[in-house]
């Protein structure tokens, strides 16, 4: 499972709504936390697919 912390609870439900619209099924796992479970045979093309998705929701996101 991957998850990340965002700012505010307004701010998970928004990038979950975002990430829905593109096609990424993704869960609120804590009042501003959002989960992602991948699937074991992830390929390159869907995790690039993810981070578009983010870089259209949030484009100066730092991936380090």
């Amino acid at each position: 499972m991957i998850a990340f912390d965002m700012e505010s609870e307004y701010q998970t439900h928004h990038i979950q709504k975002h990430l829905l619209l593109y096609g990424v099924k993704v869960s609120i796992v804590g009042p501003q936390t959002i989960g992602i479970k991948p699937s074991l045979t992830l390929k390159a093309m869907q995790a690039a697919h993810l981070r578009d998705a983010l870089d259209a929701y949030y484009p100066d996101m730092n991936y380090d």
